[in-house]
């Protein structure tokens, strides 16, 4: 986890390769670790590039293809109970489907983060759903009607079934 949290501070830095050899060795230590070995307390503890912190990285170098696998892997550990880390791992997924002019699959991706946000009482949370909005091209019809989606979503008001909509 540690190894996680220095790749991200890293990418920040704008240290590629430093970011991506840490979060190598993240990994190689989780599989080198024994039955056993682990203490009671790191039953939570996922493989570390299936993390929202190792994605974040990876969006943060801009290894986008890298990033979106590491993510939607990592969604995929997460249990129901899990709002708050799911609307994270969306976030980060359909920002990775922007970033690569996939509009439509991180319209899908971003109205179900929207959608795991409305869960969620928690000012960050919004935050992360308003910044990956305005990632969005401000023109596209796509992105207004997502806008309004949230807008909906995010308040309490009534929204059509996904299936209804025009995207």
């Amino acid at each position: 986890m540690l190894d996680c949290w220095a790749a991200r501070a890293h990418a920040l830095r704008g240290d590629t390769k430093t970011a991506a050899a840490l979060l190598n060795q993240a990994d190689d230590l989780y599989d080198r670790r024994r039955d056993g070995d682990d203490p009671a307390w790191v039953y939570w503890m996922p493989q570390p590039s299936l993390t929202a912190e190792a994605g974040t990285a990876l969006l943060t170098i801009n290894d986008l293809p890298a990033a979106e696998r590491s993510l939607t892997a990592g969604l995929e550990t997460l249990d129901a109970d899990s709002t708050r880390d799911r609307n994270l791992y969306l976030v980060r997924i359909a920002e990775a489907q922007v970033r690569t002019d996939r509009i439509d699959e991180g319209t899908v991706t971003a109205r179900a983060a929207i959608d795991a946000a409305a869960g969620v009482d928690s000012t960050r949370v919004q935050q992360r759903v308003d910044d990956l909005l305005g990632q969005f091209p401000a023109g596209d019809p796509r992105a207004r009607r997502l806008r309004d989606y949230c807008a909906a979503r995010l308040t309490g008001i009534q929204v059509p079934h996904p299936g209804s909509l025009p995207w």
